[in-house]
């Protein structure tokens, strides 16, 4: 039980940071452009 506790911490404090991590790259606007563009450059690989 402790472990599944342990898990579900280690995810939750992931996902903040990755949201955060987001946040900041929307709020600058030259860097989430150029994310944009990359990512429509992968897409269709995926």
């Amino acid at each position: 039980m402790l472990h599944s506790a342990i898990d579900a911490l280690e995810r939750q404090e992931f996902l903040r940071g990755l949201n955060q991590d987001y946040q900041r790259l929307r709020d600058d606007p030259e860097r989430w452009q150029e994310y944009l563009a990359e990512r429509q450059e992968w897409d269709p690989l995926a």
